[in-house]
């Protein structure tokens, strides 16, 4: 069961809920074999119960690389509602304001310090404009509040608010193949909800690699350091510091350690 889930949220449903949802299924499916193990589930990012669209759930040794995942890039469709007639140079005038890196004061009910903070507006594409709804497409850095990026737009052009937000892709991973909650409870009461989930490998896609040697698989999972002698092969062009997965010969996911000059550091290992 550990591996990474993705689901396309429906509305009216916090992305809490759905995580409760999920873990209470496979905490069944785990009694019936007479063997729970209480697995975890956590999200990579959150989407307020009004949102739909893609969430990333990772279920339990998966969850150690939530902080891995939480900094992929995100894309939205986001519905922009103005308070006024606003004409065609006006809203692609703030549109292109808004593209780029931007400093946004996080809103008052959000889980990080009120503090300004720079983000980066990668893209926005007005994709239709029903009257007073505007239809975009946004691509952003993680930790971007995009109906807080829509008041702030709405500021320059005499108001507006977020009318709808569904969230399309976080980096590597897509709406397109995330499947409906009502499908992953149904799969879950057949016993087949292992068919959907990803292995925890697919979450790795963007960190350096290090393949440690048969020698040093043990040691690895008892979160002793390897070094050279120990080592098969490595990405180049790796930081001092980076995060890294460390991988045995079969290209198993072992740990995540912190890359150093002449060895790597374990950080968390991944017991399965």
């Amino acid at each position: 069961m550990h591996g990474i889930l993705l689901v396309n949220k429906p509305k009216d449903i916090s992305s809490r809920e759905v995580c409760l949802k999920v873990r209470d299924a496979i905490k069944v499916l785990e009694d019936k074999k007479r063997r729970a193990r209480k697995l975890k589930v956590g999200t990579t990012g959150t989407l307020d119960p009004h949102a739909t669209g893609l969430l990333i759930l990772c279920i339990g040794e998966a969850t150690k690389l939530i902080s891995v995942l939480q900094r992929l890039d995100k894309e939205y469709i986001a519905t922009m509602r103005l308070h006024r007639d606003v004409s065609e140079d006006e809203l692609k005038k703030v549109v292109s304001e808004f593209t780029g890196e931007i400093t946004q004061l996080p809103p008052r009910k959000s889980a990080v310090a009120r503090k300004p903070r720079k983000r980066k507006i990668y893209r926005i594409e007005i994709l239709e404009r029903r009257n007073r709804d505007v239809i975009m497409k946004i691509g952003c850095e993680a930790g971007t509040y995009i109906r807080k990026l829509v008041a702030d737009m709405g500021e320059k052009i005499g108001g507006a608010h977020l009318q709808e937000l569904h969230r399309t892709k976080v980096g590597y991973f897509s709406v397109e193949d995330a499947f409906p909650l009502e499908k992953v409870m149904e799969l879950a009461k057949r016993n087949r909800i292992k068919e959907i989930i990803l292995p925890v490998e697919e979450g790795i896609r963007t960190l350096k690699k290090v393949c440690v040697k048969r020698t040093a698989v043990k040691s690895v999972l008892n979160g002793s350091p390897v070094y050279k002698q120990g080592i098969l092969s490595a990405d180049p062009n790796t930081e001092e510091n980076e995060t890294i997965a460390v991988l045995s010969p079969e290209k198993k996911l072992l740990a995540l350690g912190i890359y150093k000059r002449s060895f790597v550091r374990i950080d968390r290992v991944l017991k399965r």
